[in-house]
């Protein structure tokens, strides 16, 4: 079951390449103006049913749905691709959300090798654009107080790194 509470520190692992890609959700809670246009869009002013509580519960599990649907989502794009050289899973936090993770799996042999690592990666990269752009995932540095980018500067980091990656390929 995917939980999405916060509670606290070192809720991701550090991936060993790239980057750590993190599902961000902070312990969500509704604003009060999150309240109040949630009750003028479904017209539920006279509702005696729903209550201040009971509308902050129905945005709460709106957002858990959404982290389940990226969820799956980033899950399909891994397993559909089959990786030699890197170990690419979807894990989750500690306290919430997930993270993909990024590991060497076996390192290259020669050149035919290398360039197999190098198609590799640019499924990677493909998979960590997609989950930037669509899944609601950024780029994390985690530690104790989690450093968090928004998106503009994950697609830089991942492009960046990927471009170290393949550098570091090609000494291998």
């Amino acid at each position: 079951m995917l939980n999405i509470n916060t509670m606290g520190a070192w809720n991701y692992r550090p991936s060993e390449r790239i980057c750590t890609l993190g599902y961000k959700n902070e312990g969500y809670y509704p604003s009060d103006d999150e309240v109040n246009d949630f009750r003028a869009w479904h017209d539920y002013l006279d509702d005696e049913d729903l209550t201040y509580d009971n509308i902050v519960n129905l945005l709460i599990d709106e957002e858990y749905e959404i982290a389940k649907e990226c969820y799956k989502d980033v899950k399909f794009l891994i397993d559909e691709e089959n990786f030699t050289y890197y170990d690419v899973f979807l894990e989750q936090g500690y306290y919430d959300g997930f993270y993909i993770n990024i590991d060497i799996h076996q390192y290259p042999k020669g050149y035919s090798q290398k360039l197999e690592m190098q198609k590799e990666l640019t499924k990677i990269k493909n998979i960590l654009t997609q989950s930037i752009n669509d899944h609601l995932m950024v780029v994390c540095v985690p530690h104790w107080c989690t450093t968090w980018y928004n998106q503009k500067e994950s697609l830089d980091i991942v492009n960046n790194n990927i471009k170290k990656e393949r550098e570091l390929i090609k000494t291998l």
